[in-house]
C-alpha cells in the first residue's frame, strides 16, 4: 500500500489497483446540534418499559397496550414540560439596572461612533453600541453615569441573551453594531446575576 498528500486529501493505492480517494471526514462539533429529539427518542423506551413495569407491578387493569399509551402520554408531558421551549425553566425574562459610564470613541472616516459604556459596580465589565443617535443623545445629556435597563433571558437559570431596552431614559435607537464582554482581569461578578 503506498499513499501521497496531495492538497489535504490522502491518495491511497494497492500496487497494480485504481487510486482510493481517502477525504477527511469534517465534523459538525455537537454544540450545534440539538439534541432534544434523541434525548427523547433514546428515553421513551426506557421511560416505557420501567412505566409499563410499575404498571403491571401494581394490578393496575389494562395490560401491556393501556400501560404503553398512557406511559407514553405522560413522558411526553413531561418532556414538554422540562425540555422543550413551553416549559416553566426555559426563556425566563427579568429585567435589571445598572449604572455605567460612558464615553464615545472616535471613529474611521464614514463610520459611526461607538458608545463605550462600562458597569460601575465592576469596569472590567462593557457593552458598545455603534449609533450616531445614541452619542448624540448622551453628549446632550452631559451626565458622566448614566442608568441603564437590561432584558436578560435566561434557560433553566443560565443566561442565554441580553439587550439594553433604555440607556438614560432613550428608549429604542438605530445602531449599527453592538459588542459586549470584559477588559483586562475581571472579577467573578458578574452584571446578570
Amino acid at each position: 500500500m503506498q499513499g501521497e498528500e496531495s492538497g489535504g486529501v490522502a491518495w491511497r493505492w494497492a500496487q497494480g489497483a485504481a487510486p482510493v480517494r481517502l477525504a477527511r471526514l469534517q465534523c459538525m462539533p455537537l454544540a450545534y446540534v440539538d439534541v432534544r429529539p434523541f434525548i427523547f427518542l433514546g428515553g421513551l423506551p426506557i421511560f416505557l418499559l420501567l412505566f409499563v413495569r410499575v404498571w403491571l407491578g401494581c394490578r393496575i387493569s389494562g395490560g401491556w397496550g393501556r400501560a404503553s399509551l398512557v406511559g407514553t402520554a405522560v413522558w411526553a408531558a413531561l418532556f414538554a414540560l422540562f425540555l422543550t421551549e413551553v416549559g416553566p425553566f426555559v426563556g425566563q425574562r427579568r429585567v435589571l439596572h445598572h449604572r455605567m459610564a460612558w464615553e464615545v470613541r472616535p471613529s474611521p472616516e464614514g463610520a459611526e461612533p461607538l458608545v463605550d459604556l462600562t458597569f460601575v459596580e465592576d469596569p472590567s465589565h462593557f457593552i458598545a453600541f455603534a449609533s450616531e443617535e445614541l452619542a448624540e443623545y448622551l453628549e446632550h445629556r452631559g451626565e458622566a453615569e448614566v442608568e441603564v435597563r437590561f432584558e436578560v433571558t435566561s434557560d433553566y437559570g443560565q443566561v442565554r441573551g441580553y439587550h439594553a431596552t433604555s440607556i438614560a431614559g432613550l428608549e429604542g435607537w438605530a445602531e449599527s453594531n453592538s459588542i459586549g464582554g470584559t477588559r483586562g482581569v475581571g472579577t467573578s461578578w458578574s452584571p446578570w446575576e
